[in-house]
């Protein structure tokens, strides 16, 4: 058999986790996770942003302390305290559409409350932040692609903070807010320190 005039240096290879699935497999593996319906009228972050008066709400973007925040080319973590009914969660709000609309990076989000029983779990959040990641991480929609075939309860917690720290870390950048964190179900020390250490 004759062999081809052709050499390595004609082909690219492509890693397969480079590139992209099909939309109709990222909605299966979308589906799968079973995220909360986030940019819902309804949801929070729309019912939060909606609530704000007309030229509020950014006035933290102005601060010394967010500016040293934002413009700083490491890692880090912006925590924001206040009394019961300060405006956190429109202050919030209104920092995620800010971030959305500026910057050219993931913005994920997800509004903790214990009276929604969609939205008192850690295990809420990484849902939802593994749902807004995927169209930005094939890392990630490979990794769960693998899993169509098996009950999403059968992947643990751990698991699946595990993916999302893998699907992380092929994306440049990435901005995730938490809001009202106290509103989490008891004993989340551990995972409030592990989310934590995504800004280092």
């Amino acid at each position: 058999m004759p062999k081809s005039a052709n050499t390595a240096d004609e082909y690219d290879f492509v890693d397969h986790q480079d590139t992209e699935l099909s939309p109709d497999v990222v909605a299966q593996i979308r589906e799968w996770l079973q995220p909360t319906d986030y940019l819902a009228e309804s949801g929070e972050f729309r019912r939060h942003l909606l609530s704000q008066a007309p030229g509020t709400g950014l006035w933290i973007c102005k601060t010394d302390e967010y500016q040293k925040w934002h413009d700083s080319p490491d890692h880090g973590s912006l925590w924001i305290k206040g009394v019961p009914g300060a405006g956190k969660s429109v202050m919030a709000a209104s920092i995620i559409q800010h971030l959305r609309t500026t910057e050219d990076c993931p913005v994920l989000f997800f509004f903790f409350r214990n009276i929604v029983a969609a939205n008192f779990s850690p295990r809420a959040l990484i849902k939802d932040w593994l749902a807004q990641l995927l169209p930005y991480s094939p890392k990630l929609q490979f990794a769960l692609r693998s899993r169509l075939d098996t009950n999403p309860a059968e992947t643990s917690d751990n698991d699946l903070i595990q993916l999302f720290l893998d699907g992380v870390s092929c994306v440049p950048k990435v901005y995730c807010v938490g809001d009202a964190l106290d509103e989490m179900t008891t004993d989340s020390m551990p995972f409030l320190d592990k989310l934590n250490g995504l800004a280092t």
